[in-house]
């Protein structure tokens, strides 16, 4: 099951000359709700992704190549946008929209979440995080994303495109997948709000496919407690890019 929840709790504006080729400025931050399962304490995935890897970006990659054939228009990829407490990022997407590369000024634990960002400027996660535990600075990092399973078995990826990334910094990941986990979570949880949970593969945990609408409400104040808080404790360790 989907759960969309938009909260326009935080907005700013970056500028920046001369960006690289689909590389955007960071413009507007909002939150919604995504999944943080499978994370630990320092911001490393801890579950495998299909790749066989742990969330954590090598220099390798996740099996693709690096060459700039796969990634025109980055080969001048710098950090160049200001992500707060993370220090400058560059960020560029592939060919391939779930391939990505980042280089960071600062060897700050930093973590990528895809999401897909609407008309509006709203974002869900599509997602796990893949996460730098200890990035050395002005070295460009590969990926390939891998997309969450959708209901009711989980076996599909989600059909949307990934047209932007959440920046953050690792030791406020969990912080931030809880926050957007919260109504999930809570019909899970709560007594009488479920019908029936299936397992999620692609996240580690289980999901609710059969939520009782007497419980939205409740779910609802939850996710906008836990993400007000977040929001409050954690607004300069984020930054999203727009790749539309």
């Amino acid at each position: 099951m989907k759960f969309t929840m938009f909260l326009f709790l935080l907005s700013f504006i970056i500028t920046s000359c001369d960006a690289p080729v689909r590389t955007r400025v960071p413009s507007n931050t909002y939150l919604s709700d995504v999944g943080a399962s499978g994370v630990d304490d320092n911001g490393v995935v801890a579950n495998p992704d299909t790749n066989g890897g742990n969330g954590t970006i090598t220099t390798g990659g996740t099996g693709i190549s690096t060459g700039s054939e796969n990634f025109p228009g980055c080969e001048y990829l710098s950090p160049q946008y200001n992500g707060g407490s993370i220090g400058y990022f560059g960020l560029c997407q592939g060919i391939d929209s779930r391939q990505f590369k980042a280089v960071l000024a600062e060897s700050v634990p930093t973590c990528f979440v895809p999401v897909h960002i609407l008309n509006s400027g709203n974002s869900f996660k599509l997602g796990m995080p893949q996460c730098l535990p200890n990035p050395t600075p002005d070295t460009q990092y590969p990926w390939t994303f891998v997309k969450e399973g959708v209901a009711p078995n989980f076996n599909m990826p989600r059909p949307e495109a990934i047209n932007g990334v959440m920046v953050i910094r690792s030791t406020s990941v969990n912080a931030y997948m809880a926050c957007m986990d919260a109504k999930e979570n809570y019909f899970v949880v709560a007594q009488g709000c479920c019908a029936q949970t299936v397992y999620n593969s692609s996240t580690n945990k289980y999901n609710c496919v059969q939520p009782n609408p007497a419980c939205e409400a409740a779910a609802n104040a939850e996710a906008n407690f836990r993400c007000g808080q977040f929001v409050q404790n954690h607004s300069d360790h984020y930054r999203q890019v727009d790749f539309r």
